[in-house]
């Protein structure tokens, strides 16, 4: 009988769900499948129970079966043994969008992490993995366990990382699973994060990428039926990270600030050519500082070309005729937004590097004042 290992599922992105439902539907998963679902808090634990501890699936069309629900174990606070020592989280998928959650989860967990652990971080905010490894692991000389950074895919285009949501696909409860993609697979883009992540150390990747190929939760989720598993080199990951972040820092922000209904929009205003253009030099400029082991990578000079990246932009604003704007679906909401996760990024990076951002830096501003504004004025009752 094939033994499946134990999977801890932890953080608010809605990838927490979808992923502990697809591995709970293997095969040889028993009633109550081996995953422990890691809440936020009591209160909300207390919520999961009352609701028979279930996650259910809701298709669009298709009607609510028993078939949909599966029982889920769950805890909101590390495992423990009787005797009150921490136990060891073998695999652990971390899916959240914020790096203030992330940083604050691993501390709390950091007693059940070992050498031997499989942390899988799904999506997390450019920038977060390294700010756990200096400050909290490093500095508290927590163990290091082995790191993986997932993004996820759909219809060969990144899944918006700033939120990893799509508008349509967010569920109505937050022990629903809503369905990413409709009678096909969701990809999963897997690397190994090295401890050399800083220098890009390209004599490693081929033993990195092979020792993935052989992890137990990699091996567990390239089982599942809906999760198609890509693994790539480190460098060559966040190389499409990167990319992707340059594409959603410019036409997110642009789009809140030219108030566009749908991102195509941005295609008639007419200096925003301009704008497009002096932002992706600037972004590319502080990357490359700010990564200097970045520019010798073999297709460094390809993937980062300003004309390259001008025409990516320009292709998805064509295609964007009905994709509105995750900040302003944010904005409009009176959500926190995740400028601060876009061109508030290069800001921060800039900073850090002593190097020039005054493109990045003008329009975090502009936007972080109109949100305020605009909260600010669905809150007066004098506007009424």
């Amino acid at each position: 009988m094939t033994v499946i290992p134990r999977v801890y599922v932890l953080g608010n992105s809605i990838f927490s769900n979808f992923f502990a439902y697809e591995i709970a539907q293997l095969k040889a998963q028993q009633s109550i499948p081996n995953i422990v679902l890691l809440l936020n808090d009591q209160k909300k634990l207390n919520r999961f129970l009352d609701g028979n501890s279930k996650l259910t699936k809701v298709g669009s069309v298709k009607r609510l079966t028993d078939d949909d629900s599966i029982q889920f174990m769950a805890a909101c606070s590390p495992p423990t043994f009787a005797t009150g020592k921490p136990a060891i989280m073998e695999n652990l998928i971390l899916a959240d969008n914020s790096k203030k959650n992330i940083s604050h989860l691993i501390s709390k967990y950091h007693n059940s992490l070992d050498e031997t652990s499989n942390v899988l971080f799904l999506n997390p905010p450019i920038g977060s993995i390294e700010y756990i490894y200096d400050k909290i692991i490093a500095k508290n000389e927590f163990p290091k366990p082995q790191m993986i950074l997932g993004m996820t895919k759909q219809n060969n285009s990144p899944i918006n990382v700033i939120s990893g949501e799509k508008k349509n696909n967010i569920a109505s409860s937050e022990f629903e699973v809503s369905p990413l993609i409709a009678n096909s697979k969701l990809s999963l883009l897997l690397c190994s994060v090295p401890e050399s992540y800083k220098t890009f150390d390209l004599s490693l990747e081929d033993s990195q990428v092979k020792n993935l190929y052989r992890n137990p939760l990699v091996n567990l989720l390239q089982d599942t039926q809906n999760i198609s598993v890509q693994i790539f080199g480190y460098s060559e990951l966040m190389m499409l990270r990167f990319e992707n972040l340059i594409a959603n820092s410019c036409i997110e922000s642009l789009a809140v600030l030219f108030d566009c209904k749908y991102i195509n929009e941005l295609l008639k205003a007419r200096r925003s050519e301009f704008i497009l253009r002096s932002l992706i030099q600037e972004q590319v400029k502080i990357l490359s500082m700010g990564y200097p082991s970045l520019t010798k990578l073999p297709h460094y000079s390809i993937a980062f070309d300003i004309e390259r990246l001008y025409s990516l932009i320009t292709n998805k604003l064509k295609q964007g005729k009905r994709i509105e704007s995750v900040l302003n679906i944010q904005k409009k909401n009176l959500n926190q937004t995740d400028i601060k996760q876009l061109t508030g990024y290069f800001v921060r990076l800039a900073y850090k590097c002593k190097t020039d951002c005054r493109w990045n830096m003008t329009i975090s501003w502009l936007i972080e004042c109109k949100v305020e504004l605009e909260k600010a004025r669905t809150l007066d009752y004098h506007y009424l």
